[in-house]
């Protein structure tokens, strides 16, 4: 009761306002200007003002006004602002001022080396206070979100993106997250892409994909169909972005909402990867007499669309940046073609897989959604990377419901896939590559998949997550996935390609740790243990369990934990928030929360 009385009482006063309804959200950030998104109760008319002192003793204003015709809703650009600065703003209703406030930091100055952090994550539907602590207490430069922000179409319909009023609530309701609004965007810049949030699951710009499985006669019937959608949907999905996202400027504001932007040394550019999508089942041949699905992708079959491809090509090649991110909604890892592959082995076989009932053709379509499923998209960034056209290049994802992390060993170019922020299912197709995958020849995804760790990687740490990245000037690249716990899942480091010897390091938890993970966690009755390979326990090692007051609850010597396997019991605690402690004889203590449901 204590800590939901502590939220609450720390919560943004803004969400008690009379006059704002939704907002602020503060985007399209640079190094002289930021855009604000706020929506009213009412029509208004009143001041936005914003100011580098906190107690507004010196401030400029803005008029905004808000009407029927833009839903209550309005995007303000302020421009002409200092860089690398910090401004705090608020709104001004006929001189009372709003209990609403933020603040944002616009970015240095382009090319200017530093020290930046950035979160990069997707697919947030539930509330996880832990885990948006953790973030906050990162402190950002600027949040990237890569799709599923909550799931617009409901209570919208599928069709929301054809109806005006639709489109506005659309992004209201993402706003409205407690989550978001609680710890985010009071102070973090945010830039967005959709993933398929913009009408029916695994959308493909003006169809959707639908795959079955029906047995006729003891004989498994795998079908792949493709379901058309109403043309202005895609249309309604661009303007609506346009219309109520603070971002940045679009490309081609017809066509997708794929933009780029710089923060100090860094170049991000983030793709659409399903407005313009050709649908994936153009990719499958069906034999009608051998009953089978072949994978045979045709020419210009492609998620980005040629104009965006080449958009991308070019600007990474051409990139003064030190370090270019490049952000989409879905899989890069070119490893997933091997499990399309299996799938396609097994798909007169039914089974269950990471929790979907279907077959091993219900596997490769799952799989042909992501970059694999477009050769023509993908298979020019990892040749560039290869051949050093395109270098010191990160890629962003999400979509999978899971964070993990490669240095590009396995995947063709360094990936860290973030997904699952407060989504509750995290890490489970990793987990059953391991499981079932190596009893068909599968190797362990730790050295064929994704060589960095993360969800289900050598675990069933399947805890919500999301990924650190922090910009080292033009030394090296710190990218990080970090769980609802605080703790650290697996880290690389990317060194940039001006430094001898190059290369790329890979950890599991943080260099420094020995006690790398505890899971899972939250837990209902056990946690295990994982000890680093480097670290030999010492017989006079052991473990305490305090209560959130310090009070000991349980012991361990180091003989107990080896005897346990170090899988600890818990089935007998309360329910609540307890600190595990390890004492190592040589390295010191290291402290883990560990948080006790009885659900």
């Amino acid at each position: 009761m204590l800590r939901i009385l502590f939220i609450f009482f720390l919560a943004p006063l803004w969400v008690f306002s009379q006059n704002i309804d939704r907002g602020p959200v503060v985007g399209g950030v640079t190094d002289t200007s930021a855009r604000i998104y706020i929506r009213t109760t009412t029509p208004q008319q009143f001041q936005l003002e914003y100011s580098t002192d906190s107690t507004f003793a010196t401030s400029l204003s803005r008029l905004i006004i808000t009407d029927s015709a833009g839903f209550l809703a309005r995007i303000t650009d302020l421009d002409s602002l200092q860089a690398a600065t910090k401004y705090w703003y608020r709104f001004n209703f006929g001189g009372v001022v709003d209990s609403v406030t933020g603040s944002f930091k616009t970015f240095p100055l382009p090319g200017t080396k530093g020290h930046y952090k950035i979160i990069v994550a997707s697919c947030n539907y539930n509330n996880n206070d832990p885990i948006f602590e953790s973030v906050q207490a990162f402190a950002p430069d600027v949040f990237l979100h890569l799709g599923d922000w909550n799931w617009a179409p409901n209570p919208l319909g599928t069709d929301y993106n054809l109806f005006p009023q639709k489109r506005a609530e659309s992004f209201a309701n993402r706003f409205n997250d407690r989550m978001m609004r609680t710890y985010v965007l009071p102070n973090t810049p945010i830039t967005y892409t959709y993933d398929d949030d913009y009408t029916e699951n695994d959308s493909e710009g003006y169809t959707y994909p639908r795959d079955r499985v029906e047995v006729i006669g003891g004989e498994v019937f795998n079908r792949f169909e493709t379901y058309p959608l109403d043309s202005n949907i895609r249309r309604g999905a661009i303007e609506a972005y346009h219309d109520f996202f603070p971002g940045y400027p679009l490309v081609d504001s017809v066509n997708g909402i794929y933009h780029e932007f710089t923060l100090g040394n860094v170049e991000i550019f983030m793709t659409d990867g399903r407005l313009n999508r050709d649908p994936k089942f153009e990719a499958f041949v069906y034999d009608s007499v051998e009953n089978k699905w072949s994978f045979n992708p045709p020419l210009g079959h492609s998620m980005l669309g040629e104009t965006q491809r080449q958009w991308l090509l070019d600007g990474l090649e051409n990139s003064d940046a030190d370090w270019k991110l490049i952000g989409n909604g879905v899989v890069f890892n070119r490893q997933y073609k091997r499990i399309l592959d299996v799938g396609l082995l097994l798909q007169a076989i039914q089974f269950s897989f990471g929790g979907v009932n279907g077959s091993g053709g219900t596997l490769a379509s799952q799989m042909s959604y992501n970059w694999v499923g477009y050769p023509e998209d993908q298979q020019p960034l990892i040749d560039g990377y290869a051949n050093g056209t395109i270098k010191d290049i990160l890629f962003m994802s999400g979509d999978s419901h899971s964070s993990v992390l490669d240095d590009g060993t396995n995947g063709g170019i360094p990936e860290v896939n973030s997904s699952g922020l407060a989504a509750g299912d995290e890490g489970f197709l990793n987990y059953y590559i391991d499981s079932v995958g190596q009893l068909i020849g599968f190797p362990p995804v730790i050295d064929s998949v994704w060589n960095g760790g993360g969800n289900g990687v050598g675990n069933r740490n399947f805890s919500d997550t999301y990924a650190q990245i922090e910009v080292f000037g033009n030394d090296s690249l710190r990218v990080c996935v970090v769980d609802e716990m605080d703790q650290t899942l697996g880290c690389m480091t990317l060194i940039h390609s001006s430094k001898k010897p190059t290369g790329v390091e890979t950890v599991f938890g943080k260099p420094d740790e020995y006690l790398t993970l505890i899971f899972p966690n939250p837990t209902k009755d056990q946690i295990r243990l994982v000890i680093s390979d480097s670290y030999i326990p010492q017989a006079s090692d052991y473990v305490t369990i305090t209560d959130i007051n310090g009070r000991q609850v349980q012991r361990f010597s180091q003989k107990q934990l080896s005897s346990m396997a170090y899988i600890i019991p818990l089935g007998e605690f309360a329910q609540g928030t307890y600190l595990l402690h390890y004492y190592s004889a040589t390295k010191g203590v290291e402290t883990r929360k560990v948080l006790v449901m009885k659900y």
